[in-house]
């Protein structure tokens, strides 16, 4: 009887080909521009960070007559802005058989600490990216109808922006949520459930329970039958520093509803539909002549980016050099460069909103760092010991906020007309 390999198998090894590799998009290219590139970084400590404003001029100017009367006098208006700092954590905890267990090469492929470690690093990063691409409400999604004893979760409105595409796009597998109720996400939440699952572009699985229509979904914990959600406690990111009163009517102690305050607000060409060239330079001209800055900087999904690239196809000149090996996209397209209007740059990042432009002055936005990313370790050691198992667990923290000292140095261009593939958006 010939040997086989299934008779033989009790005896063959495994070979294992190193080292791990990651599936996940670890792209944070919104973050990165922010917290490592030209935008200014100002470190602080205390409760608040203060920056006082000018907000109007003296009005008491007029010509007058040879021995007529002078102007009534007027005064400098002023405003302040009051930033909060926010807390952001992530947490690891490992037993000690894991860690002994993968101390050495023969025992694993890595560390179980070091994995960790930096894995929660990576992942807390790409939830900071998401972040800044919001408002500060940490809304990730919004009920699409009520649901009572129910298990499937239908959501729309990805990350509180209005539209039915993809609104699974920032809920995964095994996220601890908090449902709010609509009409008080503050204080009120319906329901804190772990998501069995990501059905679709539209639709997650939840343990069995009761929400409001329009119910706003945010990351959650409980703890001692203490629920908590995110609303409202998340730092201001690019949606609500560019905006009027759209996402974020009050910022950093401003009210921007208010006549009074109408200084801070950004430029915003609502309902654009198709994008084109004038659309563009009418929204930078309107803001230059309101906040006498120029634009210097976009920043859009790559979606959008699709349309402005359509705007360019047409006048496209080809040299003897380029006929001899045609290519017909872009280095923009292929993310070797980016993509400009006016020689204003593109910039594009898988967590911005659909269907929305903002152009901003870079000169005035501001990183206020207070601690820029460590390892809790006050008591000497970043592992925190079980008084009852044999576990350790460690916490990374961020504190940080973003704000502009001049809101209506920015635009923002809403409703573009632009192609999304459903089900299309990273982990």
């Amino acid at each position: 009887m010939a040997q086989t390999t299934s008779a033989f198998d009790a005896v063959l090894k495994e070979f294992y080909i190193g080292p791990i590799r990651s599936q996940l998009n670890a792209k944070t290219r919104l973050l990165s521009d922010f917290t490592k590139a030209d935008i200014e970084q100002l470190e602080w400590q205390g409760r608040v960070a203060i920056v006082p404003l000018r907000s109007s001029r003296n009005v008491g100017t007029k010509a007058a007559a040879e021995e007529g009367l002078l102007p009534t006098a007027g005064r400098q208006g002023y405003a302040k802005l009051s930033i909060p700092m926010r807390f952001l954590y992530g947490r690891i905890e490992l037993t000690a058989p894991v860690m002994k267990a993968s101390r050495a090469n023969p025992g694993s492929f890595a560390r179980a600490m070091q994995s960790e470690q930096e894995g929660l690093v990576d992942d807390l990063a790409r939830q900071r990216n998401r972040m800044l691409a919001g408002a500060g409400s940490g809304i990730l999604a919004l009920a699409n109808g009520a649901g009572s004893g129910a298990t499937a979760l239908i959501v729309d409105s990805p990350g509180g922006v209005a539209g039915a595409t993809n609104g699974t796009r920032f809920l995964k597998a095994g996220m601890v949520i908090a449902i709010h109720d609509f009409a008080a996400p503050t204080t009120t939440i319906d329901a804190l459930v772990t998501i069995t699952s990501v059905d679709s572009a539209t639709q997650v699985t939840i343990p069995s329970s009761t929400w409001d229509d329009n119910a706003a979904i945010t990351l959650g914990v409980t703890s001692g039958g203490t629920n908590e959600g995110s609303y409202n406690i998340e730092p201001v990111g690019i949606l609500g520093i560019v905006d009027s009163t759209t996402y974020l009517s009050t910022i950093h102690g401003i009210d921007r509803s208010a006549a009074a305050n109408a200084f801070f607000r950004s430029t915003i060409m609502a309902s654009v539909g198709t994008l084109s060239p004038d659309v563009l330079q009418r929204g930078i001209d309107n803001t230059e002549e309101v906040s006498g800055e120029v634009i210097d900087c976009f920043y859009a999904h790559s979606s959008v980016r699709r349309e402005v690239l359509k705007l360019m196809e047409g006048d496209r000149r080809y040299t003897q050099t380029v006929l001899m090996s045609p290519d017909a996209g872009t280095k923009a397209g292929a993310f070797k460069a980016d993509l400009t209007f006016n020689q204003i740059p593109i910039k594009v990042d898988k967590d911005l909103p659909y269907g929305v432009l903002l152009g901003v002055n870079r000169s005035h936005l501001f990183w206020i760092p207070e601690v820029e990313g460590e390892w809790a370790d006050e008591d000497g050691s970043i592992l925190l010991r079980s008084s009852t198992k044999d576990v350790y667990e460690a916490r990374f923290r961020v504190f940080e906020n973003y704000f502009s000292d001049k809101g209506n140095a920015h635009i923002r261009f809403d409703s573009i007309t632009a192609t999304v593939t459903s089900a299309v958006y990273a982990d």
